[in-house]
């Protein structure tokens, strides 16, 4: 009887693990490069850092192009870090969550 629970607790830890353990994927977001180009135009970079957010624009389009979410997903944070904006929450829409941004302060 003892093996028989802790077996059964071990599996109802695991699988709690397992829908925990990845929250994000649930609620991946859509990747486009609607808010990295506003960003671009409306941002005034010089030098290096301009060639560095239209790189990083470049290497996004081309996740998107392979349907590689996560990784446009992190190009697109990287972006607009290099712009100076900062993610903030957004409300969870129908299909996924939305990724809003905002300039930092200062």
């Amino acid at each position: 009887m003892t093996r028989a629970l802790h077996l059964a607790l071990t599996a109802l830890a695991l699988a709690f693990i397992a829908t925990t353990a990845q929250p994000a994927v649930a609620c991946m977001p859509p990747a486009n490069l609607d808010q990295v180009d506003r960003a671009l135009s409306s941002t005034r970079l010089t030098g290096s850092k301009k060639a560095d957010a239209n790189a990083l624009r470049d290497y996004m389009a081309d996740a998107i192009a392979r349907r590689d979410v996560r990784a446009a997903t992190n190009i697109e944070t990287q972006a607009m870090n290099l712009m100076g904006y900062k993610e903030v929450e957004g409300p969870v829409i129908r299909g996924g969550c939305s990724r809003s941004w905002v300039p930092k302060a200062g």
